[in-house]
């Protein structure tokens, strides 16, 4: 199962990874003797009414993607052959020569401009990165690109100003969610630069194409001659356009067409080459099959989860040897190990499996985030049905071995489901697009909260009620019960049920902190969710291990009891009982050290803790906090080393995801 997941699970990586190589038009220019140059693939096509010339433009040693390349007045390409160069090729003999090296430019896509004086502007908006090269090679950085775009356009409360004039008008939401922004300008009220690929002049009028998040094309807005009333020309990904012979022809490699338009925006059929049709046909049957095999993908990876499920849901009896009581003390205590390793298994597959899948969904199928929470959320509610279920079953005395441990199990496989459940809703709610302030997301993942938590509650305090229901089961428990539990001349102090309830229930709930603080960061420095290439990688796994880290550091501390008999002290945590008298107690004044247990004393009622523990804490022997936090810290080493081992991954996911620059 695993394997079939893991398999269906990457299939739509590869996919998505070959439509983006299956050949699209990626630029349009136009040379200097009028003519049309259109890059379709690794192709070079030129001509006017039909294909005149077609070069291959990997016999030139062109590996990189467009658009990087423009013509120069004496019709050579001006290209980026690879990484931190450019090219000057001779289309007639095939010749290129370096004409700067060593510039500071990734593999990212780069468009190049250039001005009166022969000065080339490179362009790299996901380096973050312009670049001004001279004639002779040399280049500097820029700090804005005002050299290069005649006009600034800024993105301030979801529209856009115009510095000059003071006027602002008001953006379609997904061209002010959508835009590909600089830093904000703190002398400019924090309103943002929008980062310009290319300018147009047309008559009576200017084409502007902006940099979108997250994708290679933009958005393209049409302005009067003047610089007033911004228009939006509806497209799919648009990354490049030209005017040729008074029309405005634009390259958009969502719709994998040459598109036409009147310079006053009026469509215009596209672009009609036969060589050029045969080729996109080719392509747009290629692309097709990917899109289908992208699309099905998750919903068989969902479906598979699903039958499992069922299937143990009709099976009969539990799994062989999952929660038996081995006789001996020895046996005992591998088969809990054991069982705890399968335990841990269930719950990280269950915390990978609800984020990543809604990832999936909402990244390579066109599904609303809703419908992508909902069809996520069906496997996790079906396990969780299976599971009370279960336990209902493994309960019952009729049943020819009752399991008096799966209520524990339920637990703790819920406590996961409910996690996964709460990361993927409030990865939804948190991402809303149309969220404009910060009390109304705060008010929104205060609901998302609460979904969480209230389900929790009432199913946990539910098993508790079926439990008591039910006619007590006649089996020897699995080790006996500490009989200092009972002992009437011991006074444990911990906390009430429904408190011990609520919080091992909110364990998840630091998910609400987490974006509380990037939404409070995206308020006060305009920074949004997919301004930084590959955030998913980080978000994903930083959330999961720090799920790992509350649940296995953090969520036992609700069970922790301690007990006051006499002069001596008592820490009762997992299961385990460790005492000694008041003189061996290291107390640090926040924390107590019985024996090797340690447990703050601010998780307490207070006023227990006053009437019973604090007039014996005189006599404890004292010790550094501090030392107390780093014997913790070196006890959870492997913990620590999971963590970081995930932060490790996400990182390098993050780097290949084109995030790290």
């Amino acid at each position: 199962m695993v394997i079939v997941c893991l398999l269906l699970f990457g299939a739509p990586f590869w996919a998505s990874d070959s439509l983006d190589h299956t050949a699209t038009p990626t630029q349009v220019m136009t040379t200097p003797d009028g003519a049309l140059a259109v890059v379709l693939g690794h192709e070079l096509l030129l001509g006017r009414d039909r294909v005149d010339t077609l070069i291959d433009l990997e016999e030139l040693g062109l590996y990189s993607s467009p658009p990087g390349m423009t013509f120069l007045p004496d019709g050579d390409l001006l290209v980026r052959p690879g990484t931190g160069s450019i090219a000057r090729c001779d289309l007639t003999s095939r010749v290129c020569r370096p004409v700067a090296g060593n510039l500071p430019l990734t593999t990212d896509p780069c468009w190049i401009d250039r001005d009166s004086d022969g000065t080339l502007y490179l362009s790299s908006p996901d380096a973050e990165r312009i670049l001004a090269v001279d004639l002779s090679g040399q280049y500097r950085r820029l700090t804005d690109q005002s050299p290069f775009v005649p006009r600034q356009f800024l993105l301030k409360e979801w529209g856009l100003l115009d510095p000059a004039s003071g006027d602002w008008t008001a953006l379609p939401p997904y061209l002010s969610t959508g835009a590909f922004a600089l830093q904000p300008l703190p002398s400019d009220g924090g309103s943002r630069p929008l980062w310009v690929l290319q300018t147009l002049k047309v008559d009576g009028g200017w084409w502007v194409l902006f940099k979108g998040r997250d994708k290679l094309g933009g958005t393209i807005l049409r302005f009067d001659e003047d610089w007033s009333r911004p228009k939006a020309i509806i497209l799919s990904a648009p990354v490049a356009m030209t005017l040729f012979e008074g029309r405005v022809v634009v390259a958009d490699i969502g719709r994998r067409q040459v598109l036409q338009f009147l310079p006053n925006g009026h469509p215009l059929p596209d672009l009609a080459w036969p060589e050029l049709q045969v080729r996109q046909a080719a392509a747009d049957d290629q692309s097709e099959s990917l899109h289908k095999l992208i699309s099905v993908l998750p919903f068989g990876v969902i479906g598979i989860v699903i039958t499992l499920l069922f299937i143990a849901l009709a099976s009969p009896e539990l799994p062989k040897g999952l929660f038996d009581s081995p006789p001996s003390r020895w046996a005992l205590e591998e088969q809990r190990n054991r069982d705890d390793s399968q335990l841990f298994v269930i719950g990280v597959v269950a915390l990978i499996f609800f984020p990543l899948m809604l990832f999936l969904l909402t990244r390579f199928v066109v599904v609303p985030p809703p419908i992508a929470l909902a069809l996520v959320a069906l496997p996790i509610l079906v396990g969780m049905g299976v599971l009370l279920y279960r336990y209902k079953h493994a309960q019952n005395p009729a049943t020819p071995n009752p399991e008096p441990n799966m209520a524990q199990v339920y637990t703790q496989i819920q406590g996961f489901y409910y996690s996964a459940f709460g990361t993927g809703l409030l990865l939804v709610l948190a991402g809303a697009a149309w969220w404009a302030q910060v009390w109304q997301a705060m008010a929104w993942l205060g609901a998302g909260a609460a979904l969480l938590l209230v389900p929790t509650v009432a199913l946990r305090l539910r098993l508790g009620t079926i439990a008591a229901d039910l006619p007590p089961v006649a089996v020897e428990p699995e080790e006996p019960t500490d009989p200092r539990l009972a002992d009437p001349s011991i006074v444990w102090i911990e906390l009430p049920r429904w408190e011990r309830e609520i919080r091992q229930a909110s364990n998840g709930l630091y998910f609400v902190y987490f974006f509380l603080v990037y939404l409070i960061a995206k308020h006060a420095f305009g920074f949004r969710w997919g301004d930084i290439p590959g955030i998913e990688w980080i978000l994903f796994f930083v959330l999961i291990p720090a799920a790992l880290l509350i649940g296995s550091l953090i969520g036992a501390r609700h069970d922790h009891r301690i007990g006051v008999r006499g002069r001596t002290v008592l820490l009762h945590q997992n299961g385990t009982i460790t005492e000694a008298p008041i003189e061996q107690v290291f107390s640090s004044g926040r924390a107590i050290l019985v024996g090797d247990l340690r447990t703050p004393l601010d998780l307490y009622p207070p006023a227990q803790i006053e009437r019973h523990l604090l007039p014996l804490l005189a006599r404890a022997a004292p010790i550094a906090h501090r030392e107390l936090q780093k014997r913790w810290f070196n006890e959870q080493w492997s913990i620590w080393l999971l963590i970081g081992f995930c932060w490790l991954v996400g990182i390098v996911m993050f780097w290949l995801d084109g995030g790290i620059q």
